[in-house]
């Protein structure tokens, strides 16, 4: 879902959370039988959309700052040619991603630059990344840089 503003980041916020309050989704319960490129599909499908559920209070909290912008993004987009990744937000027009790492993100540091580097091969879209602490203590900080990436 391409989300243009406040309202549309709103919507999509409470739509994630009136469905955490239903019941826990079950991958079993979303098989079905297929081709193996239809059942993978399918998971990567599934795993998008509990992302989805599961926002951090920072990846909420950096989409209404992106919303300041009125650049539309997609929350949670899903790369899946070649290699999987699930970007937490993508700026098509501006072929960026940007990314708000926790503390675990400390100890696959390695393992994150190698996805950087292979989707902007890929893709040519260059990937940016906010800590957690970032984006929910200093957000004039991330608004400062998002002014100089999409201005």
């Amino acid at each position: 879902m391409l989300i243009k503003n406040k309202q549309d980041w709103e919507k999509s916020i409470s739509f994630y959370k009136k469905s955490l309050k239903r019941k826990t989704l079950n991958f079993k319960e979303t098989q079905y039988l297929g081709s193996n490129k239809q059942q993978l599909q399918r998971r990567n499908s599934f795993y998008l959309r509990q992302l989805k559920h599961r926002a951090t209070k920072a990846e909420l909290e950096f989409g209404f700052l992106l919303c300041r912008f009125s650049k539309p993004f997609i929350f949670q987009k899903g790369f899946f040619n070649k290699f999987h990744r699930i970007a937490d937000f993508y700026l098509p027009k501006y072929k960026i991603i940007f990314e708000i790492d926790g503390g675990y993100h400390k100890d696959i540091q390695k393992k994150d630059k190698l996805k950087d580097i292979s989707i902007q091969k890929l893709y040519g879209i260059k990937t940016y990344r906010f800590l957690n602490e970032e984006v929910l203590e200093n957000p004039e900080y991330v608004i400062s840089k998002l002014t100089i990436l999409i201005i």
